[in-house]
């Protein structure tokens, strides 16, 4: 089973998001579990529970604890889960490869956008995969 975690504190962003990965892997065909998480610190503490996610889909502002600060927190307890911002603001792109971030998603997302992203995060998780059984 394919984890997708989203985390944003808006509920609509979450819903567009997570309705959109539902068509997309759908259309790959594989089974995936998608959950959303409105604030880093919550997400946070289920990561730190043992907990993991194999691609998170991360904003970057959000109100008490911003999407940097929480892909860190991640990356304390998870170096592998593959981690996306989501933001409005291009500017961050470079903050994002100090914690090994995958991509960057401009706000409002395009799916076309989010397909190619979803592409490739499938391909680098299916070749671990591969890799690990080996």
């Amino acid at each position: 089973m394919y984890k997708i975690g989203i985390c944003d504190d808006s509920k609509l962003t979450c819903t567009e998001l997570e309705n959109m990965l539902r068509d997309i892997m759908q259309g790959l065909r594989i089974e995936a579990e998608i959950e959303p998480w409105y604030s880093g610190e919550s997400l946070c503490k289920y990561l730190e529970a043992g907990n993991r996610f194999d691609l998170i889909f991360l904003d970057i502002h959000m109100k008490y604890q911003d999407g940097m600060t929480t892909a860190k927190r991640i990356r304390e307890v998870d170096a592998d889960a593959q981690i996306v911002f989501i933001t409005a603001l291009a500017q961050y792109a470079i903050e994002g490869y100090k914690v090994n971030a995958l991509d960057f998603i401009l706000k409002p997302v395009v799916y076309e956008q989010l397909t190619t992203m979803q592409d490739r995060q499938c391909t680098v998780y299916f070749t671990r995969s591969q890799t690990a059984r080996a």
